[in-house]
């Protein structure tokens, strides 16, 4: 009994060291693996509270009302896009926005649909909209979505004979947006967006795809 006794102990005593050993080095490895997480998390993470700037261009199609199109010798539903926003990002769940824009909605060539204009040159129209929006958006990882309202300033500017007129008019409508961030950056980010502009009195429908730049006017640190 006073060899199992001994033998018993021994054995004890090799297991309990060995376990102290291997929680030891677990310990460490734990240690060692949180502080690279955080590490990693702390880099990662964006900052709690910022102003962010974005630029974006790009190209859309216009969707609505149809017209007379018989005296037509060219035309184009869309055109480019413009725009400037300002976000607020936070620790919140929703981030609001402010945006003005510019988008190119029609343009045509038109010869002069009465006779004794025959002989004059083709008139040219152009419809555009500058528009104020704002809204709230929510991100999830890398997507971004965006709803918002506001007022589109709807202007058609047609030049025949020499002589342009500029007829205008405010109408209300809708934003609606789903972009995905390409690069983000600490400072400053890219990415791409569709976005789609609804027009509720004249009933137009821009929708457009475009290149998105950002970058941090004023951030907070975590």
């Amino acid at each position: 009994m006073t060899h199992w006794s001994a033998g018993a102990g021994t054995v004890m005593t090799h297991w309990s060291a060995g376990a102290s050993t291997m929680m030891t080095h677990w310990s460490a490895c734990s240690i060692v693996i949180a502080a690279t997480l955080m590490s990693q998390a702390a880099q990662a993470a964006p900052p709690r509270r910022a102003l962010e700037l974005s630029a974006q261009t790009g190209l859309g199609r216009t969707f609505g009302k149809s017209s007379d199109r018989s005296y037509e010798l060219a035309s184009s539903n869309g055109g480019p896009m413009a725009a400037l926003s300002l976000s607020y990002r936070s620790p919140y769940l929703f981030v609001p926005w402010l945006e003005v824009g510019w988008a190119e909605l029609q343009w045509s060539r038109e010869r002069p649909k009465a006779a004794e204009f025959a002989t004059l040159a083709p008139s040219e129209s152009k419809l555009t909209t500058s528009y104020v929006l704002l809204g709230p958006a929510v991100e999830e990882g890398p997507l971004r979505f965006r709803a918002g309202i506001g007022l589109y300033h709807t202007q058609v500017t047609s030049s025949f004979a020499g002589h342009t007129i500029t007829p205008a008019s405010w109408d209300m409508g809708y934003f609606l947006a789903y972009g995905v961030r390409v690069h983000d950056g600490p400072r400053y980010g890219w990415g791409l967006e569709a976005t789609g502009l609804l027009m509720s009195e004249s009933q137009l429908a821009y929708l457009g795809l475009a290149l998105r730049v950002w970058g941090n006017a004023w951030s907070e640190a975590p």
